[in-house]
């Protein structure tokens, strides 16, 4: 009976001490456990790809801006000659208009037009406004320009230093002069020109002349203009007073 007690005691003791020693399961009394990883994220999709090209108009936003007309990266080719103009300048073409985004080639001036073929030339003077620093009462100032060779005008006096003058009415191109004097000889004499019947501007300069004949030419290079046309005489032939039958301007 002792024998039995003791067994069981022992027993009981053995077993007290393995309920000791036993752990706890795992997981219980632990940390939780860690939650599940969240599914992959859907990778992005690739941008876009490159922008439209823009409009060909200037400046377009966007993409690219496409080359002109004249051809892409090209230089546009200029706008072609301006045919020269009949009697006058010709204008320079205005340059081609190139594409945006490549240079405009500048378009090539057009020749320059043939001058105009200058009118005949007529004698302006007859029958024109004269004027003078003296006259006699028989020959007056007005009949050195009336187109008649048996009419003329005379100063009052053989001073020296006496002008007549003719008022065209308008500026002309002057081309040439024609003198009929009184008398032969050698007449000294200088003609000028005026726009305004002011300012004056040397024609023709005969005041060293010999000549005497009594009726003289005189051209007038270069086309010069006039409006006024004055002759002042300051060396007169021996006996002779400033006088001319017809004094003629001619140009157009």
């Amino acid at each position: 009976m002792r024998l039995e007690l003791c067994i069981s005691l022992a027993l009981l003791l053995g077993c007290a001490n393995e309920v000791m020693t036993i752990r706890p399961p795992e997981g219980i009394g632990g940390g939780d456990s860690g939650g599940t990883g969240g599914s992959a994220g859907t990778a992005g999709s690739g941008g876009s790809s490159a922008g439209t090209p823009g409009v060909v108009a200037k400046g377009g936003s966007g993409g690219t801006i496409t080359a002109g007309a004249a051809g892409s990266g090209g230089d546009p080719v200029g706008g072609s000659a301006g045919s020269a103009g009949s009697g006058g300048s010709a204008g320079a073409d205005t340059a081609g208009s190139g594409g945006t985004g490549g240079s405009a080639g500048g378009g090539t001036g057009g020749s320059g037009g043939s001058g105009g073929t200058p009118g005949n030339p007529t004698v302006l003077s007859i029958g024109k406004t004269a004027q003078t620093d003296s006259e006699e009462t028989a020959n007056t100032v007005d009949m050195g320009n009336d187109g008649q060779t048996g009419t003329r005008w005379c100063a009052a006096n053989d001073g020296l230093g006496h002008w007549w003058s003719v008022d065209l009415g308008q500026s002309y191109t002057l081309t040439e002069i024609e003198i009929m004097w009184e008398k032969t000889g050698p007449y000294k004499y200088l003609i000028e020109g005026s726009a305004n019947g002011t300012a004056w501007s040397t024609l023709a300069d005969e005041t060293a002349s010999t000549d005497t004949a009594q009726n003289q030419t005189l051209p007038l290079a270069g086309g010069p203009s006039a409006r006024h046309v004055r002759i002042s005489v300051i060396g007169l032939p021996e006996g002779s007073w400033a006088s001319f039958f017809e004094f003629s301007v001619s140009g157009y």
